[in-house]
Order: structure tokens, then C-alpha cells, then sequence
């Protein structure tokens, strides 16, 4: 949420550079664009805190996979066998498998939103360490503003990617 309140803050002054008076553009009309998520895959912090994340899920899932494995031989079993049982035995088996069914499924969501709240705790403080590292980049190196590269830009000119400098800058802070 809070790198949306950034980007559309950006964006407002990217269009005042734009459109404001040639003398004022000449003077800030300096843009830096960056990709937040190629920073995190090769800046040492992010590595290690996606690293931790990634093993963390494999475990979710490695504890899971057993659990939905039971649960479709449970199912192909009903479907295998339930024409020899009777309409009691049936009833009871697939109340069973649907009981069953809902449990893992609660699992699967419960294991979801831990995800997402590990995620946060372990990016945040990332996050807040990136956004003092642009803006002091951005402050010595003279940029009127520096926008997060996203799927909504069309095009960016390559000369105002400065996301291998910001990593690097990122590096030698959050070490």
C-alpha cells in the first residue's frame, strides 16, 4: 500500500516536470526508474530473507503434499468402491471425505496467510532500509524522482534504469 501512495505520488511529479515551465524541467527533470523486485533477487538482504521465505514454503508444502495425496486416494477410493456399498456406507464415506476435504482446505488457507505475514516481517524493514538508500541516492545524484518500474509503463529508456546502482547502494547498507 505503501509503495502505491509512492508510486502515485510519483507520478503527479513526473507530470508537473512535464508540464510545467521549460525553465523549471531543465532543472528537475532528472528521472530514475527502478525494479524492486530484481534489487530484492540480487541484493544480498533480499537473497537471504527470499531464500528463508522459499524454504519455508517448500516446508508448507512438503507437509501438505502428504495430506492431498491422502485425500485423493481417499476419493478414488469412494469412487472405486461405492457401487458396492450401501446408500448408509456411502453417505458416511463421502461425509467423511467432504469433513476431510474442508479440514485441508482450512490448512492450505491457514498455511497461506502465515505465508503472507512471514513475507511482511521478514520484507519491511527491507523495504523501509530501499526506500532511505533511493531516496538519499536521489538526493546526492540530483534526480527530481524515482519511479518503480511496473507493467503500467509502457516504455522506459534504459539510460533512467538506475536499479543496478540503487542495488549496490542497497548492498552496502543492509549488510
Amino acid at each position: 500500500m505503501r509503495m502505491h501512495k509512492i508510486l502515485v505520488a510519483a507520478l503527479i511529479v513526473v507530470t508537473v516536470v512535464c508540464f510545467s515551465g521549460s525553465a523549471f524541467a531543465a532543472v528537475a527533470s532528472k528521472i530514475g526508474v527502478i525494479d524492486v523486485q530484481k534489487i530484492l533477487r540480487n541484493s544480498k538482504a533480499g537473497n537471504k530473507a527470499t531464500k528463508s521465505l522459499d524454504a519455508r514454503m517448500v516446508a508448507y508444502q512438503n507437509k501438505f503434499k502428504g495430506e492431498g495425496e491422502k485425500l485423493r486416494a481417499f476419493q478414488a477410493e469412494i469412487k472405486k468402491k461405492s457401487s458396492a456399498w450401501s446408500e448408509e456406507m456411502k453417505t458416511t464415506r463421502l461425509h467423511d471425505f467432504q469433513k476431510a476435504a474442508v479440514i485441508f482446505q482450512q490448512k492450505t488457507k491457514d498455511a497461506e496467510f502465515e505465508m503472507k505475514q512471514a513475507r511482511d516481517k521478514e520484507l519491511a524493514p527491507l523495504f523501509k532500509t530501499l526506500q532511505g538508500v533511493v531516496d538519499s541516492y536521489g538526493q546526492q545524484n540530483g534526480f527530481a524522482v524515482i519511479i518503480e518500474k511496473m507493467p503500467g509503463i509502457p516504455f522506459v529508456n534504459p539510460a533512467n534504469d538506475i536499479t543496478d546502482e540503487i542495488t549496490k547502494a542497497f548492498n552496502k547498507v543492509s549488510n
